[in-house]
């Protein structure tokens, strides 16, 4: 499939279906001729299970993550996991650089846990232009940020993730984005060094609602910070609304 879509393109909708199964194999993918909004690439478990279907990848110096899409656009997943399963060259299990219009639905990121230093540093580190919608999925474990949103770079646009799970380190961390709706989510630090659950800083036009947001550890200090945000602007006013905060503060 990925030989196929590299050598030749697209010229409409694609979805692939993925059998049930263990896959011990890395991903890799540059920006494929023909993906528009037209003309999107699915990889989908076709049993509609993400536990069924999981890619599995012990890493390597050059290709540290199971999975890395560069500069790919109008692409994802549905149904999948992503999982690392060793302690040394483990980047993280899904790692996004550049690009636009990435979805990933009822997926789960899998990072290597360990108590030392070998563990993953992300479970999911996604560095993109803008246009990122996670929804429905397990993010779970890395021994710095779970989720890591952060790059560098101009502001990104439209970041959207719901009903998620996101597990570990200083769970999720987003920055300089536009349009962000962070709803109806489970984000909780993984104890340990956790000084955050959910750190944002220059975010704007932002819908923060209905989340647990817990810092676990006894370095947990703050559940949810924000720092150097937009004030919303004509029409639109940032909302923080029926979040659960708990810290553990030692």
């Amino acid at each position: 499939a990925l030989l196929n879509l590299k050598n030749g393109g697209i010229c409409g909708n694609v979805t692939f279906k993925v059998r049930n199964g263990d896959y011990f194999e890395r991903m890799f993918l540059n920006p494929v001729k023909g993906s528009a909004p037209n003309a999107w690439i699915w990889f989908e478990g076709e049993s509609e299970d993400s536990s069924l279907v999981e890619l599995i990848s012990s890493g390597s110096v050059d290709f540290p993550s199971t999975v890395r899409l560069n500069d790919v656009r109008y692409f994802g997943f549905k149904h999948m996991s992503f999982v690392q399963n060793a302690s040394v060259n483990n980047y993280a299990p899904m790692h996004i650089t550049r690009g636009k219009y990435i979805t990933l639905e009822n997926c789960e990121t899998r990072a290597f846990s360990s108590s030392t230093s070998s563990a993953s540093t992300h479970s999911m580190a996604a560095f993109i232009d803008s246009n990122l919608t996670i929804r429905s999925c397990r993010i779970i474990g890395g021994a710095g940020t779970a989720c890591n949103l952060v790059g560098t770079g101009p502001m990104k646009y439209n970041l959207t993730i719901e009903n998620s799970q996101i597990i570990g380190g200083d769970a999720l961390d987003a920055r300089n984005w536009t349009n962000v709706i962070i709803r109806n989510n489970f984000i909780t630090g993984g104890g340990g060094n956790t000084n955050y659950a959910f750190y944002g800083l220059g975010l704007n036009r932002f819908d923060i609602s209905n989340n647990y947001i817990n810092a676990a550890g006894a370095q947990g200090t703050s559940a949810l910070y924000l720092i150097n945000n937009g004030g919303g602007s004509s029409g639109f006013r940032n909302k923080i609304v029926n979040n659960l905060l708990n810290t553990s503060l030692g």
